[in-house]
């Protein structure tokens, strides 16, 4: 059974474990893919390799930064604490929103991989029954099932092992490190001098893009390294260790995917004369042939080597699966606890797991697999953005507090990594700056759609805000959300246009060289070539109203945004003017004049020379008008005392702190002509006395004094002293 009201996790990460959990998140189904794919193909082993090293050398500047905010703040949550405590709250959402994506995605992606892995083991043993296309992929319902199926047992083993899992995947990292370092050092010293490293790069463009590419790409290649600051409530060791687990990971990612890189050009197949007209036709292979790691480890080492790799393969599924899974509930239950989820997402059961946050992201990912790995894979393009962006607040917040604190090193690793992802950001996001697009038409349109979406779920958070925390700097959201939709859209439009010319171009070309169909040369060229163009225009147009339409979504949620926070601003305004308002006399409340001390001894502890006196006063005879005459006759009285104090002290706020108290803090005029206020307000007390008639109102005053003076309290001491002896001087009078 659920205990409902637990809070604190219990302390079961050691060293060990969290570098397990760092490393093991970090790397997955990818390091075996995308080194062939995306780093060999685009970049050849020259390029991946330095390319490799200078992200590596990024990420330490961004452990730094994350080193140095798990020791700033106690709690645990990762970016969403670190955002929200240094840079306020509506930051602390959109780094959160688009670092949820990037967990999730990767979590999407290794589940989907499972069906890939059983068909490079079993074959075409699930590809049977129902099945459809979509995106161009075939999606078997069996192969569905299967990676839905590995995702409820990860949810079960998260919510009642904990224990198990953190011993799972230390052994699943231990073995996929040992797995994939023996295979490469086989491959290089059965290879020796006989492997071929040429071409170092890979034809198609020059080596400084290439390496380049590599580099921008590397949020990606260690995006949850970091995960581990999402659960440091549950570290058993000091958080001063924090950047040595964080380096060791980062340093044990990268040589594990160097590993794999020069293991896929160590050997290839027969009839391909290099290792680059080798990666270039893996896609028309089939079976281990078609994975070049995979390959080279059967090469040196027969069977054993294809074993050692699927179960390091197998192994890196299980640890992205844990990791992810890790991070995105610490994440959301440090969310839930500040209102913008539902509080039982933060609960933790007797395991010390959030279970209810375990099962909403098994329940949100269980309709993924249908969509299949095409869709997948545009998620997972967007992730080196979203990690850039994520990177990017990390480094601000960290920047930001270090100087704060004058910690120099600190500072200059904030600016640094803040520098570096915006230029990350700016490379990834332009095609064909310096390099060749690194993401897909497809995924500038999701990025779009998932920005559009964070201003929803804004305006849920803005929605359910009843104390105020969020729309304080949403100007700030809005505009980078805003800019972020236009800059995206305007690129879409164009890459979606030049695809369309590019398509039609082809089909100009297929016609000229004979290659159309009959119908379309029945036609003839002009009528072949107006069609052409017309498609353009169609394509085109198309286009652009996808874009209009995504601008009119996103100004009527901006507007309605704007409407929420106004009127939350407007029932706080009129909350805190009843608070602050003292409904008999229509002065200032007791709860004002407290805001008010706070305000002043502020300015004056951080340095601020100010000139003030504080007069306090006390209505005479208040007690007897109340027994004799009633406490309507004393409400009156009091009315009248308010009203001859404000007239004499025009220029000063007054506050009611008391039933027939009253303080005054006199500055500017007031206070340079105070003495002459103050006998003018002891002739009228003394006068209505006399001839009884008219308030009485016995008054202090003292001057604040810098030398002597920390605060208010003392000033208002002085006066109150005061102010009881000008009382007893008027009893005595009389």
């Amino acid at each position: 059974m659920e205990n409902t009201h637990s809070t604190k996790s219990k302390d079961t990460i050691s060293p060990l474990v969290a570098w397990a959990f760092s490393l093991g998140t970090a790397i997955g189904w990818g390091s075996f893919v995308v080194t062939t794919n995306t780093y060999l193909k685009s970049a050849g082993p020259a390029g991946s390799i330095f390319g490799l090293l200078i992200g590596a050398a990024v990420m330490l500047i961004i452990s730094l930064n994350y080193h140095f905010l798990m020791n700033h703040f106690s709690g645990s949550g990762g970016i969403f604490t670190y955002a929200s405590e240094a840079l306020g709250a509506d930051f602390g959402f959109i780094a959160t929103w688009f670092m949820a994506l990037t967990y999730i995605s990767i979590f999407w992606a290794n589940a989907t991989s499972l069906p890939l892995f059983a068909k490079y083991l079993l074959g075409d043993f699930l590809r049977f029954g129902a099945h459809y296309s979509i995106f161009g992929y075939e999606v078997y319902v069996n192969e569905a099932v299967l990676s839905i199926a590995a995702m409820l047992l990860t949810g079960v083993l998260c919510i009642n092992f904990r224990r198990f899992m953190g011993r799972l995947n230390l052994f699943c990292v231990l073995f996929f490190s040992i797995a994939i370092a023996v295979c490469f050092v086989v491959a290089m010293f059965r290879g020796g001098t006989s492997i071929d490293f040429e071409p170092s790069f890979a034809p198609s463009s020059s080596a400084f893009s290439q390496v380049l590419r590599i580099a921008l790409i590397s949020p990606w290649a260690f995006i949850g390294f970091e995960g581990i600051s999402c659960a440091t409530g549950d570290f058993g060791f000091s958080r001063k260790k924090s950047f040595a687990i964080l380096r060791a990971a980062v340093l044990s990612a990268t040589a594990l995917y160097l590993f794999v890189i020069l293991l896929s050009i160590s050997a290839h197949p027969a009839g391909f004369k290099n290792w680059f007209d080798y990666i270039k036709n893996c896609g028309s292979l089939n079976g281990i042939d078609a994975l070049p790691p995979f390959f080279a480890a059967r090469h040196y080492l027969g069977n054993t080597g294809i074993a050692l790799l699927f179960g390091a393969l197998f192994a890196l599924i299980i640890t992205s699966f844990l990791g992810n899974v890790m991070v995105l509930t610490r994440l959301i239950a440090a969310v839930s606890k500040k209102g913008i989820l539902p509080k039982k997402f933060g609960e933790l059961n007797r395991e010390g797991i959030p279970a209810n946050a375990t099962k909403l992201i098994i329940g949100i990912s269980c309709f993924i697999p249908f969509l299949g790995r095409t869709a997948i894979g545009w998620i997972v393009d967007v992730t080196s953005i979203n990690a850039t962006i994520v990177y990017s607040f990390v480094s601000l917040a960290a920047w930001k507090l270090a100087k704060k604190e004058h910690r120099a090193k600190e500072e200059a690793a904030g600016f640094s990594g803040l520098v570096l992802m915006v230029l990350f950001a700016i490379l990834l996001i332009l095609p064909n700056l310096f390099t060749e697009s690194a993401i897909a038409t497809e995924s500038y349109f999701l990025f779009i759609a998932w920005s559009i979406l964070g201003f929803l779920a804004f305006h849920n958070v803005l929605v359910r805000d009843n104390e105020g925390r969020y729309g304080k700097s949403s100007i700030i959201v809005w505009i980078i959300l805003s800019a972020l939709i236009l800059f995206m859209s305007l690129i879409w439009l164009a890459e979606t246009n030049k695809e369309a010319i590019a398509h039609v171009l082809s089909e100009i070309s297929d016609f000229t060289h004979g290659l159309a169909t009959p119908e379309e040369y029945i036609q003839g060229e002009a009528e072949y070539m107006r069609r052409a163009m017309t498609d353009i225009h169609v394509s085109n147009m198309q286009s652009s109203v996808v874009v209009i339409l995504l601008f009119a979504i996103q100004l009527i949620i901006m507007v309605s945004n704007a409407m929420i926070v106004s009127k939350h601003d407007a029932e706080r305004a009129k909350a805190t003017n009843i608070a602050n308002t003292d409904p008999l006399t229509g002065v200032k409340s007791k709860h004002a004049f407290l805001e008010y001390e706070n305000r002043i001894n502020a300015r004056l502890q951080s340095g601020e020379k100010i000139d003030f006196a504080v007069v306090v006063c006390d209505v005479n005879g208040l007690k007897q008008i109340n027994d004799t005459l009633g406490h309507k006759a004393g409400d009156a009285y009091i009315q009248e005392a308010c009203r001859l104090i404000c007239t004499l002290f025009k220029h000063s706020p007054v506050f009611r702190i008391g039933g027939d108290e009253f303080v005054a803090i006199l500055s500017g005029t007031d206070f340079a002509e105070r003495s002459e206020i103050m006998k003018k307000l002891n002739a009228q007390a003394e006068s209505n006395r006399d001839n009884k008639s008219g308030v009485v109102v016995s008054a202090g005053i003292s001057d604040f004094c810098k030398d002597e003076d920390l605060s208010i309290l003392t000033v208002f001491e002085r006066a109150d002293a005061l102010m009881y002896e000008r009382k007893k001087e008027l009893k005595g009078l009389r």
